[in-house]
């Protein structure tokens, strides 16, 4: 086709022009963005071909100062695209660094939350300690008048029975209080044999009055 000459264009269109030509560096700026100073260097190359083929129809004489803008396309694809990855290792860098700092956080919070829990642990257990001192007491006067009332009481009465049903209960109790007192020092249990018999017996007996008031037979 007719090349057009410079001097021929219009004011207008000379502005159009130079516009059009500053508009290579839209997809070079884009491309190395996105894809780095490869695909800045790629899209600057075919950006060079097709400004080169713009201004040789225009223009037509030889001018370095449009031919030096190929080497800035090139530069800027390098240097935006180095500038881009250097962008998107700084931001890799910083979300590692914020999950890192998030995780210790979160650590932080369940370790504070363990040694308060460890905390009020200590208090309930020295809260516990104390009350089941105090507990042995009571039991201690118990046992002491069931003692009475067994040494009083005729061999098979309900008196006697119920007595030293009572006895053992108390006396249970007072191993259980002595077992919570040696808790903070753990030791293996003691396995002994125990007759199913007497252990199904007490429980009967203990339970009669009230299966009676439910109207309930045990068996």
């Amino acid at each position: 086709g007719a090349r057009i000459q410079h001097d021929d264009i219009s004011p207008p269109e000379t502005f159009l022009h130079e516009l059009s030509l500053r508009l290579y560096f839209v997809p070079i700026l884009a491309a190395a963005y996105w894809y780095g100073p490869i695909g800045g260097l790629a899209v600057a190359a075919v950006s060079s071909v097709a400004f080169v083929h713009r201004i040789l129809q225009v223009a037509p004489a030889f001018d370095a100062s449009r031919y030096a803008e190929v080497a800035v396309f090139h530069l800027i694809g390098l240097s935006v695209g180095l500038l881009a990855n250097a962008q998107r290792s700084v931001a890799v860098r910083y979300q590692r660094t914020a999950a890192t700092l998030a995780s210790a956080n979160r650590e932080l919070r369940e370790s504070h939350e363990q040694i308060r829990r460890i905390d009020r642990l200590k208090t309930l257990g020295e809260v516990a300690t104390g009350l089941a001192h105090e507990i042995r007491h009571p039991l201690a006067s118990i046992g002491g008048a069931l003692e009475i009332i067994q040494a009083r009481s005729l061999d098979g009465s309900p008196e006697g029975e119920f007595s030293r049903l009572a006895m053992a209960e108390v006396q249970r109790l007072d191993g259980l209080v002595w077992e919570f007192l040696k808790y903070a020092r753990p030791h293996d249990p003691e396995l002994r044999t125990l007759p199913l018999h007497e252990v199904v017996a007490q429980v009967v007996t203990l339970l009669g009055i009230e299966a009676e008031r439910g109207r309930v037979t045990l068996e």
